[in-house]
């Protein structure tokens, strides 16, 4: 049996200073980036073991690696 299901996961990249900004101070970016980075890493693990009809992966450069402002 075939799924015709797609599956997307938007999401910002993981990095200290880039996500869970409110939790900083008291927090550092670094410890508010690993939960972030983990539970991304869950969700996309998770959705790797569905079955699904097509999985799309879409990546945008960094701001400063080639990223259009």
């Amino acid at each position: 049996m075939t799924s015709s299901t797609t599956l997307l996961v938007i999401a910002k990249e993981p990095r200290p200073g880039g996500v869970k900004t409110r939790l900083t101070p008291p927090s550092t970016p670094e410890a508010t980036a690993a939960p972030a980075k983990a539970a991304l890493t869950d969700t996309l693990d998770t959705l790797a073991r569905t079955l699904t009809h097509r999985r799309v992966r879409s990546e945008t450069p960094a701001v400063g690696k080639g990223a259009h402002a």
